[in-house]
């Protein structure tokens, strides 16, 4: 088992905001996330970490944030 894992994407920002002012962007983003490893693989909290940059914006940005993963 490994405990980490990466991948690259797209971000959609404010897609489905259908105001006038709603600034929307699109954003590539590079994530890499660690999931705890226990005997008991019920409930789990991982870890998500990654970097992105905004294409309209000409912006990098960070991101962190914590997770839930539940298995039946």
């Amino acid at each position: 088992l490994r405990p980490f894992r990466c991948g690259v994407g797209f971000l959609a920002i404010n897609t489905f905001n259908f105001s006038e002012t709603a600034k929307r962007d699109l954003a590539i983003v590079a994530l890499g996330s660690y999931y705890p490893l226990s005997r008991r693989k019920l409930f789990n909290l991982p870890i998500h970490l990654g970097a992105g940059y905004k294409i309209q914006d000409k912006r990098f940005f960070v991101m962190l944030s914590p997770g839930i993963s539940i298995t039946f």
